[in-house]
């Protein structure tokens, strides 16, 4: 596929002829969630995972009829994908409390929105990113939550490409780091792998879970000193994988070369989404 593809509520348009109503409130106030999901030789990777985490949002946010809607998220995935097949592609589903301006509490009638977009991705070129960090920046207590308010990751993304590098990480506001504008962080010190703890502003991620699930990982606070003395580094998302974190403000990590535990993970990424 060249171009993205949307399903809009059970009918399929092109990216030309889509358009949100003036009045919605993801548009308006960010009231929505969304989920990105990898999609592989025409299948999309961990599906039910990231309905599950919209699902826990949903409800935790007061959303109505929260089942019905993960399923009907999870069908305009597979008619998009019935549609067209991309050898890599991303599939963003994306729920919006629905109509209603004039003020931030939700109208009680609200019928809420569902979009999907498929869009063709390009194949995997990252060898390892540069970061920097920001100590005024954190996604605060909605963090936890993939919401469509997402102006503190845009503005991170903003300033990371300011300084001409690929990410940035954010605070998680006691002195420490939590994740990075778009992907969870981890790091071996002492031989041990790190990442930030839930309990912190940070979205926990589907392929955050992937890691922890595979083996032992430590869950606490990582610091800009703790990055200055790991052997390695890397950031993990749904669409890029395993990532490479190769220097920070300027400092290599490590070798500033991807390291053993990074490699494996990235190669173990690589064989469990190919299909």
């Amino acid at each position: 596929m060249d171009e993205p593809l949307w399903w809009v509520d059970g009918d399929i348009v092109a990216e030309d002829d889509f358009a949100l109503p003036v009045d919605d409130r993801g548009l308006a106030y960010g009231d929505g969630l969304f989920e990105t999901i990898l999609v592989v030789k025409g299948q999309p990777i961990w599906l039910m995972a990231h309905m599950d985490r919209f699902r826990r949002s949903a409800r935790a946010l007061g959303y109505k009829g929260v089942d019905t809607l993960m399923r009907r998220g999870a069908l305009g995935a597979r008619e998009l994908l019935q549609t067209v097949r991309p050898a890599r592609g991303a599939l963003r589903v994306t729920w919006t409390r629905g109509s209603g301006l004039g003020g931030f509490a939700p109208p009680d009638n609200a019928r809420p929105r569902i979009v999907v977009r498929l869009a063709p991705v390009a194949p995997r070129t990252l060898t390892g990113v540069r970061a920097i960090t920001l100590t005024d920046l954190h996604g605060g207590t909605m963090a936890q939550h993939k919401s469509c308010s997402a102006l503190a990751y845009v503005e991170a993304a903003r300033r990371a490409r300011a300084k001409g590098v690929e990410e940035a990480l954010l605070s998680d506001g006691q002195g420490g780091i939590a994740e990075a504008s778009a992907a969870n962080l981890f790091a071996v010190v002492d031989r041990k792998l790190i990442t930030p703890p839930v309990q912190l502003p940070l979205l926990p991620g589907v392929t955050r879970a992937w890691v922890i699930r595979r083996g032992r990982v430590t869950r606490r606070p990582l610091k800009e000193k703790d990055l200055a003395r790991a052997s390695e580094a890397f950031l993990t998302n749904s669409i890029s994988g395993v990532v490479p974190l190769l220097a920070v403000n300027g400092e290599k990590i490590g070798s500033g070369r991807p390291g053993p535990v990074t490699r494996q993970l990235a190669a173990a990424f690589a064989k469990a989404t190919s299909k």
